[in-house]
């Protein structure tokens, strides 16, 4: 096998610092890609990383996921509820078990949170008010998809809590019709083809 010149291992490492596969360290050195995985091992040098201290190890890759988890938050959400219906039929009693500590352990606090995200939601989309009848209690007010195009937006972003999630990691797009209405309007629009039911009798 050829000896690494000097200059080579001083082009492996700045090919090593980037992006570039190995594959293609290997070409432009006129390597085996064996030869240069094993000598990347040897220096101990990291493909696609500058060598850093542990903890800057650990926020790049804390960074990574959370924007990995935010491209693909739809696939994970559906994997998510597969794996969970499975366990819960495998395993019934462990599931009531841990949903009745659940409820006792974290149900405030969850009621809280949610209750959060709801007024950082409608604050976004015009407010904590019904736009169609003046509503302002918050246990009644929802979040209407204008566009009737609600059903194929769940599919993709849940429902719930878990929509609420989604516009938050996503930054509130203003592109998908949004607006805030309560049960009676948002009701009342699905009833009569989005014509709410105060105009109707009116």
């Amino acid at each position: 096998m050829r000896r690494w010149e000097t200059s080579e291992l001083n082009e492996l490492r700045r090919f090593a610092e980037s992006s570039i596969p190995i594959r293609e360290i290997a070409r432009r050195l006129n390597r085996s890609y064996q030869s240069v995985a094993q000598k990347l091992f040897v220096l101990k040098v990291r493909i696609c990383q500058v060598i850093l201290s542990p903890e800057e190890q650990r926020e790049r890759k804390l960074a990574y996921d959370r924007e990995w988890r935010k491209k693909n938050y739809a696939h994970l959400r559906i994997y998510q509820n597969k794996w969970a219906r499975k366990w819960r039929k495998n395993n019934p009693e462990k599931a009531k078990d841990r949903d009745r500590r659940y409820k006792g352990k974290y149900a405030d606090y969850y009621f809280r949170y949610r209750c959060a995200q709801k007024m950082q939601v409608l604050a976004m989309y015009g407010g904590p008010i019904c736009i169609c009848c003046g509503e302002e209690n918050i246990d009644f007010l929802t979040v209407e998809h204008s566009f009737q195009d609600g059903k194929q937006h769940r599919l993709k972003a849940g429902s719930g809590s878990g929509f609420y999630g989604w516009l938050i990691t996503n930054d509130f797009p203003q592109d998908l019709g949004l607006e805030v209405l309560c049960w009676n309007c948002q009701m009342g629009r699905r009833y009569h083809s989005g014509v709410c039911s105060h105009e109707v009798v009116a």
